[in-house]
């Protein structure tokens, strides 16, 4: 048993590789991981990975985006992490260009299972839709043996992944979307 010190916030996904027990989620108030404290922007939220070991020995933390949604793990000691971010947000590679305004762009990030090191980040823009609202439903992430990993979620805005916008879905309705990304 083990207990993430925050007085808000939430996981969302949990993995299970190795000996590596990892969490995914949110908070809003500072959250105390291994003696230090980590603060939320504010009026904000902050994502997390959070390692332990299965014996529930804290191991590593990184905060980053706004929201951590889903994560999975691969037999190359990769963690591949979906959520959300804002414009602006450094997912810890530097600035990540997403719609201005918006915290609800998608990320995907892979690190490392054991330390926690970044391995690399991608951001994914979401531009307001015609009433005002860049809204992705939740969404799954799920990785190969090898590190390939896909993106699966539904939106009501238009998005980009990189290979072209794709378009706000008609009528004011959710469209499912699934993307397949190579290491």
């Amino acid at each position: 048993e083990q207990r993430l010190d925050t007085g808000a916030g939430g996981a969302t996904g949990v993995a299970v590789h190795g000996n590596r027990v990892l969490v995914t989620g949110a908070f809003f108030a500072p959250l105390t991981f291994e003696a230090r404290t980590h603060a939320a922007e504010p009026g904000g939220s902050e994502a997390f990975v959070a390692a332990f070991d299965r014996e529930g020995t804290p191991r590593w933390l990184r905060t980053f985006g706004f929201e951590g949604l889903d994560l999975a793990t691969d037999e190359d000691d990769g963690v591949t992490v979906v959520g959300r971010y804002a414009h602006g947000d450094d997912l810890g590679a530097g600035p990540v260009v997403g719609a201005p305004g918006g915290t609800l762009n998608l990320f995907l990030v892979k690190l490392d299972r054991v330390d926690g090191a970044l391995r690399w980040a991608r951001g994914f823009p979401m531009a307001p839709s015609g009433d005002g609202d860049s809204f992705a439903e939740r969404c799954f992430v799920s990785s190969s043996r090898k590190g390939a990993s896909a993106l699966l979620g539904a939106r009501r805005s238009s998005m980009d992944f990189g290979t072209g916008v794709l378009s706000e879905p008609e009528g004011g309705g959710q469209e499912l979307f699934l993307g397949g990304f190579e290491p």
